[in-house]
């Protein structure tokens, strides 16, 4: 019950900004698609409401949808199985530069084929001339 009543109060602070966030943010409505098929959503619902936990931002650190559904399904399981909420970082790790590709052979080209000529109409007309019942 005590959960119960938490979990309202958070959806009457932050509910209609939460929604008019998920309106900018997610255009093709992932996460109300995903969390309206699991039974569950609403232990996820409270931690994306609680700004302290870096749930939302962690959901959303890819604009792709496709990374906003993968990023929902982990934080969905983790939920699930009881893990403890992880306080993210508000500075990103330092990306890497991406090292070339080792040269591990030679590069071969196709021949290629010789083009048909283009005729023009001289060409046609000696043609004909050289074979009449052509």
């Amino acid at each position: 019950d005590e959960e119960k009543e938490e979990y309202r109060e958070l959806l009457r602070k932050g509910g209609k900004e939460f929604y008019d966030c998920l309106k900018k943010y997610d255009p093709e409505n992932v996460v109300l698609t995903f969390l309206n098929r699991k039974e569950k959503y609403p232990k996820v619902l409270k931690e994306l409401l609680d700004l302290n936990t870096g749930a939302l931002q962690f959901v959303f650190q890819d604009p792709d949808p496709d990374e906003i559904h993968d990023n929902l399904k982990v934080l969905y399981k983790r939920i699930v199985n009881g893990e403890p909420p992880t306080q993210t970082n508000s500075t990103p790790a330092p990306k890497t530069e991406a090292k070339p590709l080792p040269v591990i052979g030679k590069q071969v080209t196709a021949a290629a084929k010789a083009s048909e000529p283009v005729h023009d109409r001289a060409y046609w007309n000696a043609y004909l001339k050289q074979h009449p019942h052509g």
